[in-house]
């Protein structure tokens, strides 16, 4: 089966423009989505979970085909003419066709089987059509329980539906048993697992009021150096080691003395010896490092609508002049470091999350590395959002929430009023 990686669905999106509470829309149901797959999956039940990963992030990528107008007072981004030209490029190109007519339309001969499953999310396919698989009714029945970006009950759902659409339904006589088969459908999924149907309203995604940034991989590009300071380390305690970036890849860790357990330096004074090289050559070539492009319009973008901090197991003097020197203190509320606990304990986040007086859910953490995930798990966060341009490759970083390859990629799936 071909279909598109997760990166992939989120360059359609920013390609075409798909506006941002589409898109918000879009990552709630896509949270239920892969979580219902993922317990279906556990009970033995036949199903592919890329599949309504990919179909639930892409069912309303032509959602715009449904849109009367464009007014502003239903949009929460400014309007461009780039983004008005685009639209009105698929409204004439889809002329006549339903959004998830459109999207099977623009999928169908890459993408057969994602084409199909996201056409039957249509509200009436339940009827018209009939479900062939667990893929096309896990998508079907989560967008029918998320408004906007609120997760809801079907019945919540439905009364704003109906009163949305009240002229096509009007239009219809068999609303109510269409509503009564999705319930049904509903009855059928739970009947399989361990959970109610309320249950999944632990998904509810809540305003994000905290964001947390990794320094080092994340705003920084400091891994150049760092390999530096490994092969120093090696040299001195005559380490073989290989010189090149995925051997390197391979070897870092979230916290170092793991990193440096890899490499057999468990002497105390050597492990010593190895900060001091590290501080050293933070300095020594520091005008090599630099912030990674794209991340200063992004804390730009973020300022004002959320806390913003960093987290890191460098230290505050070393990150606050580095910020200072880019321009890039002003973003920040606060900074967690090494005094505060080394990640992946939870030290740092709890810190964080206490001083501002966040829940778990209101934060979001973007890290570059498996041990940034981990921390986020430990510490109860929901959005954890994972970057490949950093430290470690995308393949170690598959239990993040989110994995995005650029900066501006972040504004995607950081969710604010």
């Amino acid at each position: 089966m071909n279909l598109p990686t997760r990166q992939e669905c989120f360059k359609l999106l920013e390609e075409y423009r798909v506006p941002r509470h589409v898109i918000s829309h879009c990552l709630v149901v896509n949270k239920i989505s892969i979580y219902l797959a993922k317990k279906l999956l556990e009970k033995g039940e036949k199903i592919n979970v890329e599949l309504v990963d990919t179909a639930s992030l892409l069912h309303d990528f032509l959602r715009v085909c449904d849109f009367k107008n464009f007014d502003p007072e239903f949009f929460d981004q400014e309007i461009t003419e780039e983004d008005r030209k685009k639209w009105d490029g698929l409204r004439e190109k889809y002329k006549g066709y339903d959004h998830e007519i459109a999207a099977f339309d623009f999928f169908k001969d890459k993408y057969p089987e994602l084409a199909q499953t996201i056409k039957m999310h249509k509200y009436r396919a339940i009827k018209d059509i009939g479900f062939e698989n667990w893929e096309e009714k896990i998508v079907h029945y989560a967008d029918k329980r998320v408004m906007h970006d609120k997760i809801v009950s079907l019945a919540e759902r439905f009364e704003d539906g109906h009163i949305r659409n009240a002229a096509k339904d009007n239009s219809c006589n068999d609303v109510d048993d269409i509503d009564n088969m999705i319930y049904d459908l509903e009855k059928e999924i739970f009947s399989k697992l361990d959970i109610t149907s309320d249950d999944i309203l632990v998904l509810q995604p809540l305003d994000t009021k905290l964001v947390i940034f990794d320094y080092d991989g994340v705003i920084m590009n400091t891994f150049g150096i760092t390999c530096k300071v490994y092969e120093k380390l090696a040299e001195e305690n005559n380490v073989e080691f290989a010189n090149n970036p995925e051997f390197f890849r391979d070897l870092l860790e979230v916290d170092w003395n793991i990193s440096l357990d890899k490499l057999g330096i468990m002497d105390k004074e050597k492990r010593k010896r190895a900060e001091t090289i590290f501080f050293d050559f933070m300095t020594l070539y520091k005008d090599d490092i630099k912030i990674y492009p794209g991340i200063k319009d992004v804390l730009e973008k973020l300022q004002g609508k959320v806390k913003l901090v960093i987290a890191s197991n460098n230290s505050f003097p070393e990150i606050k002049s580095k910020l200072e020197r880019e321009g890039l203190l002003k973003y920040f509320d606060y900074i967690f470091d090494i005094q505060h606990g080394r990640k992946p304990e939870t030290g740092q986040l709890l810190s964080a999350m206490k001083k501002f007086d966040v829940k778990p859910g209101e934060t979001v953490l973007v890290g570059d590395m498996d041990g940034d995930v981990l921390v986020g798990r430990r510490a109860g966060l929901k959005n954890v959002i994972a970057v490949t341009y950093g430290y470690h490759p995308k393949k170690k970083l598959e239990k993040a929430d989110f994995i995005v390859d650029k900066p501006e990629h972040l504004l995607d799936v950081i969710v604010v009023e």
